[in-house]
């Protein structure tokens, strides 16, 4: 009997954090960018031990765990020194916890009730659809909790707005802003005047060639990249067709990157599952594993973050980790180490440094695996987790 797939959350960007609504950003919210808001204060950010420059906040994840009464988020790291991109030294992931006051009220002690490795179960993970606006309904009843929901109120993005559909359709591509180029019209007044409206003028950025020139960045100055919301939506099974607003978004990252996921699919069959001969041409080039992730990438080609932390996934590989690149022990309870995240390379094109050109951190695939009993003591301020880094595959 074929196992059941596992259920994946693709993280999207969103609107941009400014002053307006940085009041509400905390550590329950997702995020790239910016600054860490740390769950206990006294946390630092890590410091690269290629090059021993601070590192950069990449993602905030919310990830509070199933049956567990702490707050839980993930904060990824990275050295923008461009000697140091996609080396795994370079990368940092930290995991923070607090405990949620209205959760350890109402829950079982924790001995009787560990945590799952599953963090979230099924659709009840969007019932609860969290605005960022305030409610004037509030008031103070969660003032002894951080004013935040209580943890089964709050999960991996508690700011998805799905609306039942889903966010990929909805979420355009940060970078690639602005209107289409008007065509010249030639108006005939009332008494036969030919007026001419100009034609504004074309942009002249190439765009491909920004991911492609390295940063200006002083080698000596603290980096932040541009911060944004993240939201999130359960991955689209293979099968669900291409809307017309995100075949035009599928158009613009193939454009922009150069990968063109749907001849890819074309080629391996009209039913996208493929025959034996393309397949087999594909394992002879060694392949497999590019085309899968490419392949499953494009279902919603927009992602920026893949979440699944259930026992057995895995991540999307680029190419075979090494197998020493994978830590399999907690180096701080030797328990089991799980898949958790994955962030991947669309997210290249959202990582902005204020007043620089150019592309200040390039990777391939960041895949987080975290201890499988979020081991924790309340003395605690931060565990390291485990990251593997691959590079593009050119």
């Amino acid at each position: 009997m074929a196992s059941k797939p596992h259920q994946v959350l693709l993280g999207f960007v969103d609107e941009q954090i400014t002053s307006r609504n940085q009041q509400m950003a905390n550590f329950s919210i997702s995020k790239i960018g910016g600054i860490p808001d740390w769950c206990i204060s006294g946390c630092e950010i890590p410091i690269c031990k290629r090059c021993g420059r601070r590192q950069s906040l990449v993602v905030q994840v919310y990830s509070p765990l199933e049956g567990a009464v702490h707050h839980r988020t993930l904060y990824v790291f990275a050295c923008v020194t461009q000697e140091c991109w996609n080396r795994q030294h370079s990368w940092t992931c930290l995991r923070s916890q607090v405990l949620d006051l209205a959760a350890v009220r109402t829950s079982v002690p924790p001995s009787k009730c560990p945590p799952s490795v599953s963090s979230y179960g099924g659709e009840s993970w969007f019932q609860d659809e969290h605005d960022w606006g305030g409610n004037d309904n509030d008031g103070n009843g969660n003032a002894d909790n951080y004013n935040l929901a209580s943890s089964s109120q709050l999960y991996l993005d508690n700011m998805a707005k799905t609306g039942g559909g889903r966010i990929c359709g909805a979420v355009g591509i940060v970078g690639c802003e602005g209107e289409g180029v008007e065509a010249t019209a030639v108006i005939e007044g009332p008494e036969g005047d030919m007026i001419a409206v100009d034609t504004p003028e074309q942009p002249t950025t190439d765009i491909p060639a920004l991911f492609q020139e390295a940063a200006q960045i002083d080698a000596n100055a603290d980096v932040t990249f541009s911060p944004f919301f993240m939201v999130s939506d359960v991955e689209p099974p293979e099968d669900v067709a291409f809307s017309e607003h995100e075949r035009e978004l599928l158009l613009r990252y193939t454009h922009t990157t150069g990968h063109d996921f749907r001849e890819e699919e074309i080629a391996a069959g009209a039913d996208g599952k493929g025959d034996g001969v393309y397949e087999k041409d594909i394992a002879i080039h060694g392949d497999v594993l590019l085309h899968k992730f490419k392949k499953r990438i494009s279902r919603s080609p927009q992602q920026i973050l893949r979440y699944c932390r259930e026992e057995g996934a895995s991540p999307l590989w680029l190419r075979p980790p090494g197998a020493s690149d994978v830590a399999t022990k907690c180096p701080c309870c030797g328990g089991s180490m799980v898949f958790e995240m994955q962030i991947t390379p669309q997210l290249v094109l959202h990582l902005r440094v204020p007043g620089v050109q150019g592309t200040p951190l390039e990777f391939g695939s960041v895949a987080v695996f975290t201890c499988s009993a979020s081991c924790w003591n309340e003395k605690d301020i931060v565990k390291q987790e485990a990251i593997v880094v691959q590079c593009e595959v050119i």
